[in-house]
C-alpha cells in the first residue's frame, strides 16, 4: 500500500473499493481537512480529487453506485445539507441542489464514525441518517441518484449533539436498519435500532442491541439464510438473524466499523489496529 502524499495529519474515515485496483478514500475534518483521494493501481499511489472549500464543511461518509457515480455527505455549512456528487469517476464533483432536500435543523448533521451514515443501493437508491440536533433524527432517501430526496423522522432520539443515527445498512431495496444512540453514555442502550420494510418511507423501533452508548457501524451479511446483520460499537459487537428484531452479544471489544462479504465472512476494525474476522453460517457465528 502506498502513502497518501500530504495526508499524514488527516483522519481517514471511509473507503470504497470498486475493484481490485480502483478505490476512493475519504478524510474528515473541518473545511480543507475533508478530502477525497482516488487510486487506480491498487493503492500504490493516490491522487487527491476533491477538497472542501466551505469554512463549515465536514465530510461524514461516502458511497458509490458504480465506478463513475458516487456521492459524499457533509454536515450542513448553513441551513442546507451539503452533498457532493461525481458522475465521471471522481474527476469532477458538483453539489446536489440544496432545494432538493428539506432544510437542516440547527446543528443537525451526521457522524463520521464508520463511514456508513450514507449508503447507496441498486437503481439509484441511497439513504443518509442524521442526528446531533437535539430535536429528532431523520432518514433521507433518493431513488434517482440524488436528484430528489424525501425525509422521514426516525424513532431513534436525538437529545444532544452527540446522539442520533450513526449507521445505516440495507439488505435490499425495502428492508433496512438505522442504528445509533448516545455516544457519551456508554451505560445507555435505549433507542439504538430503527427498522424499515418499505425502503425508508417509514421506520419503527427494532430490538435492543445490548451495546452501550452508540452503535458506530453495521452491515447485513449477503446470502445468509435469514436476514443476518452485525452491529459494532466502542462497547462491543452484536448480531441479529431476524433483521434487527432481536440481538445477541458477541463480545465487548472496541470496534468502529464492520463489513461482510457474500461468503459469510465479516471483518470488524477498531482503535489501536484491532482487526477481527467472524465467519457467519447457518449454525451461528
Amino acid at each position: 500500500m502506498g502513502q497518501v502524499a500530504g495526508a499524514e495529519s488527516l483522519e481517514f474515515r471511509d473507503v470504497h473499493a470498486l475493484d481490485a485496483d480502483y478505490a476512493f478514500l475519504m478524510t474528515t475534518g473541518l473545511s480543507e481537512s475533508s478530502r477525497i483521494y482516488r487510486t487506480t493501481d491498487a493503492g500504490l499511489s493516490w491522487t487527491e480529487v476533491y477538497r472542501v472549500s466551505e469554512a463549515a464543511g465536514f465530510f461524514d461518509c461516502m458511497s458509490f453506485w458504480d465506478g463513475q457515480t458516487g456521492i459524499v455527505f457533509s454536515d450542513a455549512p448553513d441551513s442546507d445539507f451539503m452533498l457532493m456528487k461525481t458522475v465521471d469517476g471522481g474527476d469532477t464533483w458538483s453539489r446536489v441542489d440544496p432545494d432538493a432536500l428539506e432544510d437542516a435543523h440547527a446543528n443537525e448533521g451526521a457522524f463520521a464514525s464508520s463511514g456508513t451514515c450514507l449508503v447507496t443501493g441498486a437503481d439509484g437508491r441511497a439513504w443518509f441518517g442524521t442526528g446531533a440536533s437535539g430535536i429528532d433524527t431523520r432518514v433521507y432517501r433518493t431513488t434517482d441518484y440524488g436528484q430528489s430526496w424525501a425525509a422521514t423522522r426516525s424513532p431513534i432520539p436525538s437529545t444532544s449533539g452527540t446522539s442520533g443515527i450513526f449507521t445505516l445498512s440495507f439488505l435490499n431495496a425495502t428492508d433496512g436498519m438505522a442504528l445509533g444512540g448516545e455516544y457519551t453514555r456508554p451505560d445507555s442502550t435505549y433507542g439504538h435500532t430503527a427498522l424499515t420494510f418499505d425502503g425508508g418511507a417509514t421506520w419503527e423501533m427494532g430490538g435492543d442491541t445490548g451495546l452501550g452508548g452508540s452503535v458506530f457501524g453495521s452491515a447485513f451479511v449477503p446470502g445468509a439464510p435469514t436476514p443476518t446483520a452485525l452491529a459494532v460499537a466502542p462497547t462491543g459487537s452484536s448480531w441479529t438473524t431476524d433483521g434487527g428484531r432481536t440481538w445477541s452479544m458477541l463480545d465487548a471489544e472496541n470496534y468502529w466499523a464492520v463489513g461482510a462479504s457474500p461468503d459469510g465472512a465479516a471483518w470488524a476494525v477498531g482503535p489501536g489496529g484491532r482487526v477481527a474476522m467472524l465467519q457467519v453460517s447457518e449454525s451461528g457465528p
